[in-house]
């Protein structure tokens, strides 16, 4: 893991977002600043932030309807059943291939990262 810069054009202007390099850019992985003390550390806490930043702003930017999450999707084959797929990434953020890194989806707990990283007071 690394940290990477990645332009995002939103509204006619171009935004240079820092992020930490991550396996995905799903909201999955955000659950562990429930249960450890990651927000106690700056560093963390800053990372957290910037993800949460460059996860909401390319959204927007890619006109998506909401955030990327792992979710189930309906198995291709047509058959009455689900997959889970957890591929949902980020170009340029992520370790997966530009190929692989889906983005045709989105979760219903997406907002669960921007939750976590600003909480209502």
């Amino acid at each position: 893991l690394g940290w990477s810069a990645l332009e995002v054009t939103l509204e006619g202007s171009t935004h240079l977002i820092g992020a930490m390099h991550r396996s995905t850019f799903s909201v999955h992985e955000e659950w562990k600043h429930l249960w450890l003390p990651y927000d106690e550390v700056p560093a963390a806490r800053r990372a957290q932030c910037a993800a949460e930043r460059l996860r909401s702003w390319w959204a927007r930017a890619e006109g998506l309807p909401g955030l990327l999450g792992d979710c189930h999707v309906a198995s291709a084959d047509g058959a009455e059943r689900t997959c889970h797929v957890a591929s949902f990434g980020i170009p340029g953020a992520v370790s997966l291939r530009l190929d692989q890194a889906r983005q045709d989806h989105v979760a219903g707990c997406g907002a669960f990262g921007l939750l976590l990283a600003d909480p209502a007071t």
